[in-house]
């Protein structure tokens, strides 16, 4: 049965416009007890208040004091995190989760809804899921972030989230597969962008503003070699300790995603710019990475780093290490390198990513072969000059 012919339907059995017996029932109660009543699921009630502009009722007393289960649903989302943890996940994919978890908690709140095992339906999932992806303000809009317009790999982050968190339950016992809420949301599609590398004239000119002798600049040197030599992200670069640095055999011990340690070589340069650094590095820490009072170099401090460098070179789109990952995934290929071998050496868990790059590759081949085949200038010419041939015909 469509919209219009349930809605006529409802209208017919109450005998006043739909919009009133909304604004009735909404006013003493919430949308569950709504959807309750009108024996539709939350869901679709909720679509309804927001085409009608049916606005939210100042909370009454009796919705301030929810049951005991209405805050069952955080709990579930809290022994989720837990079980995360005792599996061993990183702390950034905890809070990956955590924090896209606990958002979706808002939602459910500031829609009225309880929070209960019920609300995580279909239903509920595709309306946050529209929510993410077509305000421009979310969550109160209390971070940078919340105050943009959210992008596909944004909404598929949350759609991760929520898939991860389901398919615990059915692991729990909690739901049954065929119940599982997610499985009749698809993933949001993510568009196929080339994946941009910074060009070799800046990283040559990059390297060599950074040989003036100083600590900073050869430690950041160093740094910034690693990242181009190996792929490694900035959480396993900063990682980084001296026991897990040979120097000598060129290969240094990552520790990166899924727990998962990983051995890397490094090129003759990028040894002599590490012990040029080693060389003058002070005793402190562990850590490889150290400033000059002898502390562990910060994320924030290398991420102040890279915002200084865009500075200097802003026809880059963007300057982080993540940036450098792409280009030392490129140029590992364009050297000749192969997709498995990338996988192994960056540490991807599967090909999707090392496949990304061949393609980009690929497309930049083609561009190059289309300079010498052009099929305009096959036909008519590099001169243009069929013109003239047409005219003495």
């Amino acid at each position: 049965m469509g919209r219009q012919s349930k809605q006529a339907q409802i209208e017919a059995e109450h005998g006043k416009p739909i919009r009133d017996i909304l604004t009735e029932l909404y006013k003493e109660g919430t949308i569950r007890t709504v959807a309750d009543q009108l024996g539709l699921n939350n869901a679709t009630i909720l679509h309804w208040l927001k085409d009608l502009g049916i606005q939210r009722h100042s909370p009454k007393a009796t919705d301030t004091a929810l049951p005991a289960a209405s805050s069952q649903l955080r709990t579930i989302i809290d022994d989720f995190v837990m079980a995360k943890t005792v599996e061993g996940k990183t702390k950034d994919t905890i809070e990956f989760y955590r924090s896209n978890l606990y958002r979706f908690i808002w939602w459910l709140e500031h829609e009225g809804l309880q929070l209960t095992l019920r609300a995580l339906d279909t239903g509920n999932i595709r309306h946050f899921l529209y929510y993410i992806q077509t305000e421009p303000v979310r969550f109160g809009g209390l971070s940078t972030a919340s105050r943009r317009q959210a992008g596909q790999a944004t909404v598929d982050a949350y759609w991760r989230s929520l898939q991860s968190l389901c398919k615990w339950l059915v692991r729990e016992g909690v739901i049954k597969e065929q119940d599982n809420p997610i499985k009749r949301v698809e993933r949001p599609k993510q568009p196929k962008m080339m994946i941009p590398d910074i060009p070799k004239q800046d990283l040559i000119a990059m390297f060599n503003e950074l040989s003036t002798g100083e600590f900073k600049d050869k430690r950041n040197k160093a740094f910034l070699l690693i990242l181009l030599d190996t792929g490694a992200r900035l959480r396993e670069c900063l990682e980084l300790t001296t026991d897990k640095v040979n120097i000598d055999e060129g290969i240094l011990k990552l520790f990166g995603k899924g727990q998962k340690e990983r051995l890397v070589r490094i090129s003759d340069l990028t040894k002599t710019a590490l012990n040029s650094y080693m060389a003058c590095r002070p005793n402190g820490d562990a850590a490889l990475w150290l400033k000059e009072d002898g502390k562990p170099l910060s994320e924030s401090a290398v991420k102040t780093f890279f915002r200084t460098l865009h500075r200097k070179y802003p026809h880059i789109a963007k300057l982080s290490a993540h940036v450098f990952r792409h280009t030392f995934a490129v140029n590992f290929l364009r050297a000749g390198g192969d997709p498995f071998s990338l996988q192994m050496t960056g540490g991807w868990t599967d090909l999707e990513m090392p496949r990304q790059y061949a393609a980009s590759l690929r497309q930049e081949d083609a561009l190059k072969v289309h300079e010498k085949a052009s099929p305009v200038n096959f036909v008519l010419g590099k001169d243009g000059d069929y013109g003239e041939s047409e005219g003495k015909n």
